[in-house]
């Protein structure tokens, strides 16, 4: 047997050690990163919202012990620009969620008006200037503005979901939220899209000793800070509409 020369084996360690440490470069890449960090890149995402354009939906479920007792699903289209511009639509179970029955809504502010108009009486009303208030509901429909999170993200896992008809890898953390003294728990799980750090859909869970509620946020078509076209701010009047409040238009 032919003897193997130090001069060989140095080099082959050499090689091992090239080995290990591409592979380990390798895994340090393809590793997620933690939890808080992507929170704090979602974070730095919506803060500086100047326009942000979106359709959600909404799906609210009660529970006892493990049987449903109350399902809605509502969904809306929001499309902003700060300070002053805004279209808010929403469908019919909206209203039906709030008691109303006044079909699907449409607001918009127009930088000197605000509209509302109710599909089914096919009436519109038009208050001078435009209220701050409505661009104040946007927050609602954000999970990462409508509520204070605690700093105890939890990674879950990667995972692919469709979004506007395509497959997107998304991030999947859990975050507590921080409720009030005397109110119950409930967590928010994130699915956060990898390359825009936006929150593709997000899970609410509250849990309460006489049973638990649910909401799921799904969101499709959404864009931040891009340029939005200014006739969406537009009001026109569907054909026979009236004004009920009969100021001038």
């Amino acid at each position: 047997m032919t003897p193997i020369s130090a001069g060989v084996l140095r080099q082959a360690s050499l090689r091992q050690i090239v080995v290990i440490a591409l592979t380990l470069l390798s895994l340090q890449a393809q590793a997620p990163p933690s939890a808080a960090d992507i929170v704090h890149s979602v974070r730095e995402t919506y803060a500086n919202i100047t326009q942000i354009e979106f359709s959600m939906t909404l799906t609210r479920r009660s529970f006892i012990e493990s049987r449903i007792t109350s399902e809605v699903t509502m969904g809306t289209r929001i499309a902003a620009r700060f300070p002053d511009r805004l279209r808010w639509e929403t469908d019919d179970n909206f209203a039906k969620a709030s008691g109303a029955d006044f079909g699907p809504t449409l607001t918009i502010l127009d930088g000197k008006n605000t509209w509302v108009y109710l599909s089914k009486p096919n009436q519109y009303t038009v208050e001078t200037g435009s209220d701050p208030d409505f661009l104040k509901r946007i927050d609602e429909f954000l999970p990462i503005s409508a509520v204070k999170l605690k700093d105890e993200a939890k990674f879950l896992r990667e995972e692919t979901i469709n979004a506007n008809g395509r497959q997107v890898d998304c991030y999947v953390v859990e975050i507590p939220e921080d409720v009030g003294n005397g109110l119950y728990p409930q967590q928010w799980t994130w699915w956060v899209d990898k390359a825009r750090h936006i929150v593709l859909r997000a899970d609410r869970k509250r849990i309460a000793p006489r049973g638990s509620d649910e909401a799921t946020l799904v969101y499709q078509n959404i864009t931040i800070n891009e340029p939005i076209p200014d006739d969406v701010f537009v009001f026109t009047p569907p054909a026979g509409a009236q004004n009920s409040d009969k100021s001038p238009p």
